[in-house]
This record gives C-alpha cells, sequence and structure tokens, in this order.
C-alpha cells in the first residue's frame, strides 16, 4: 500500500473563517515540528524517551546531525563536535 504524500497540513481557519484551532491547539508548533522530523532521516532509529529532546535541539539548532541527513543516535560523540554543540547553546544565550 502507498502512503500518499501530504503537501499542506492546515486548521480549519486555513479554509474559512473561524477561531479553530484557537489557542489549545498548537497547529503551527505541531507543523514545525513535523517539518524537523521529516529533516532527520533516520527519526525511526531514535529512542522513544529521547525522540523529544533530539527534535528540540535540532529546531533549536542545536545538534543538527550529519551532511546527509542523519541524526546518527547511537554514535559515539566526539569532544569537537560537544565543542560545536555547547558553542551554539552559549550564542543562543547571549541577549
Amino acid at each position: 500500500m502507498k502512503i500518499p504524500t501530504i503537501n499542506l497540513v492546515a486548521g480549519h481557519k486555513h479554509w474559512q473563517v473561524t477561531s479553530c484551532p484557537g489557542k489549545h491547539f498548537p497547529l503551527e508548533e505541531m507543523i514545525q515540528m513535523a517539518d524537523t522530523m521529516a529533516k532527520i532521516k533516520d527519526y525511526d532509529t531514535i529512542a522513544d524517551w529521547a525522540k523529544e529532546p533530539v527534535l528540540n535541539v535540532v529546531q533549536a539548532g542545536i545538534m543538527i546531525g550529519d551532511d546527509t541527513g542523519k541524526f546518527n543516535p547511537t554514535a559515539p560523540i566526539t569532544r569537537q563536535e560537544i565543542a560545536v554543540a555547547l558553542d551554539r547553546l552559549i550564542q543562543k544565550m547571549k541577549p
């Protein structure tokens, strides 16, 4: 069975004037998170307990994965890779 590609995810107010989904349904946040998930080619290999933190650091630009679009969740990390991630975090924390 082939699953069709979804090109647009939108709430009711995209199609007609309404306040739905409103403040209690973070549609924009969900769309942004889905975009981040799609950018990580090996997302399915990330442990369930780590998926949200991985999405958060990728979305924030603190960790970005390799040049093929993979996060490589079980690969060892080097001191230089830690330094880069920490530097990105420090830069984001600056006023």
